[in-house]
């Protein structure tokens, strides 16, 4: 960004600060209680690519980024329209404007953004993920850690972005309804089929024996005496959740299923995080744009 750019922005930023404080007063007189907004000057370029990025700067590194990217800014050439603004749930949220808004645009964007981060605060499926989300730091901590994997000489780029494809692939095979846990908050919650765990108690087996007499005897526990499965005793839900705890490879040279590396489980599980953390977005995406242009509406022509 070009010096001139820079200071352009910033000029456009200061010029913003006060309508931001009155939107805020208006938005709490009228009751809504948003997270604080941290509002962000940015260009064409930019905002396609924090939509890409689903409304954060930085992201673990992926092809999906690009072609995302790319659908945007032709969407935007071929299709017409305009993206005025992005926002993330995130505490505080941060709002990015599109810097050839005019100053009536800008307002009316602002207003939009105070009601959104009134609903990221306080509807009921975001605070399943919790009431101070704080995504950034998340995803960046993500982000680093793969881009750490990806650069180790014992693991192949190619071999991590490969095995994120297959994990995008059951991104939303979530529970969406149930409060995130971790990958081993949730494994305290799973129950063993109860005939299978009192056969290992009377085993009294030490933990590496354990381990290996469980696989013969958990398949010779999976069928009851119609054939059917017994494991998980109920459908589970979070499919990802499951993979982690109890997800196999292929291992081409046995020729049998063999544990997944841990740099997998932990992808795995960082990215069901991330499926957890965006699932609330795409259940409530109507019901988001109506709330935000409601008040909206409310505020610039209402209240004036």
């Amino acid at each position: 960004m070009s010096t001139d750019d820079r200071i352009h922005k910033q000029r456009i930023a200061e010029g913003l600060e006060e309508p931001a404080r009155e939107a805020n007063n208006l938005a709490e007189k009228l009751g809504l209680d948003p997270f604080p907004v941290n509002y962000w000057v940015v260009d064409y370029d930019e905002m396609n690519e924090l939509i890409a990025y689903g409304g954060f700067q930085q992201r673990y590194p992926h092809w999906r980024w690009g072609m995302q990217y790319d659908r945007q800014r032709k969407q935007g050439q071929y299709l017409g329209g305009k993206a005025f603004e992005i926002v993330n749930n995130d505490d505080p949220s941060n709002a990015f404007l599109q810097e050839s808004n005019e100053m009536a645009d800008q307002k009316a964007v602002i207003t939009h953004v105070e009601a959104h981060a009134d609903f990221f605060k306080n509807n009921e499926w975001f605070r399943l993920f919790g009431t101070s989300p704080d995504a950034a730091a998340m995803l960046e901590r993500h982000s680093e850690t793969i881009a750490e994997y990806m650069e180790d000489p014992d693991v192949s780029r190619e071999a991590v972005e490969e095995w994120i494809d297959h994990v995008l692939c059951l991104e939303d095979n979530i529970d969406q309804h149930r409060a995130f846990t971790t990958a081993e908050e949730w494994e305290e919650e799973e129950t063993i089929p109860e005939d299978v765990a009192e056969q290992l108690d009377e085993l009294d087996l030490s933990e590496e024996v354990r381990k290996q007499v469980f696989d013969e005897e958990w398949v010779e526990g999976m069928a009851d005496d119609e054939g059917g499965a017994t494991f998980p005793k109920t459908p589970e839900t979070d499919v990802l959740g499951f993979l982690r705890s109890h997800g196999k490879a292929y291992d081409d040279d046995t020729e049998k299923a063999a544990d997944y590396e841990e740099w997998q489980r932990e992808i795995l599980e960082l990215l069901r995080k991330e499926a957890y953390y965006f699932a609330p977005q795409k259940m409530t995406k109507v019901m988001n744009e109506g709330w935000a242009a409601y008040w909206e509406s409310k505020m610039m022509a209402d209240e004036g």
